[in-house]
């Protein structure tokens, strides 16, 4: 394993270990469907990164992209799963679909920022 490899598994296991502490705090059924598709979207945001790009920067930037491990557990807790106005200033992080797919919302719309409105998940 390559250097950069190691640096990854060690920055995504990190990351898991703070998704799954907030996410234990809510006791949500669905919590480890979550966690589960976290880290396909982390591997499947590895795996496109160009080898010549996975310099501590961009993979840095894949956690980053990924927003606060808090805001799983936000998502997941019962007074946040009343959906708010659309027009409401909130905003979700783009990975935030799982999550709501977990829900039982069948699709996200996306705005051209990669985030999703508070309120913009129809069912």
């Amino acid at each position: 394993m390559t250097s950069q490899g190691k640096t990854w598994d060690r920055l995504k296991a990190e990351y898991l270990r703070r998704v799954e502490k907030t996410l234990s705090s809510v006791k949500h059924p669905r919590s480890r469907d979550v966690l589960d598709d976290v880290r396909s979207h982390l591997d499947r945001r590895f795996a496109e990164l160009d080898p010549a790009q996975r310099n501590y920067k961009n993979l840095q930037a894949i956690i980053t992209e990924m927003g606060p491990a808090s805001d799983y557990a936000e998502l997941l807790a019962p007074q946040r799963r009343r959906h708010t106005n659309a027009k409401s200033s909130a905003k979700i992080p783009l990975v935030a679909c799982p999550v709501y797919r977990c829900l039982g919302h069948r699709s996200c719309h996306i705005s051209d920022d990669n985030i999703l409105p508070t309120g913009a998940c129809h069912t």
